[in-house]
């Protein structure tokens, strides 16, 4: 696990790419996943599972008002599909193998 300090700096990347009116979302999605495609397979899932596990955590635990609501909820219903079909997700979060 890295320090606070690297994701925070991820984080805000991300922000400043996403802080512009008429953002393309899709477009944007297809091009890190092209990016993450391009990497070792090993690093292709630990990536996978870092976004995955961010997404079941951010579902169960996000503070909402109108502006993210919608996000909370998906991201819940992802968390929960995950683990009523069976992929291990416990309060340590979602676990992907190692290879």
């Amino acid at each position: 696990m890295g320090d606070r300090e690297q994701y925070e700096k991820l984080v805000a990347e991300l922000a400043n790419i996403a802080n512009v009116i008429g953002f393309d979302e899709t477009g944007a999605g297809i091009q890190v996943a092209q990016s993450i495609m391009g990497k070792h397979r090993t690093i292709q899932q630990v990536v996978i599972g870092i976004l995955l596990n961010a997404i079941v955590y951010y579902g169960e635990n996000a503070l909402t008002d109108g502006r993210n609501e919608y996000s909370k909820e998906l991201c819940g219903f992802i968390a929960k599909t995950l683990k009523e079909n069976g992929y291990l997700v416990t309060n340590d979060g979602l676990y992907m193998p190692f290879i």
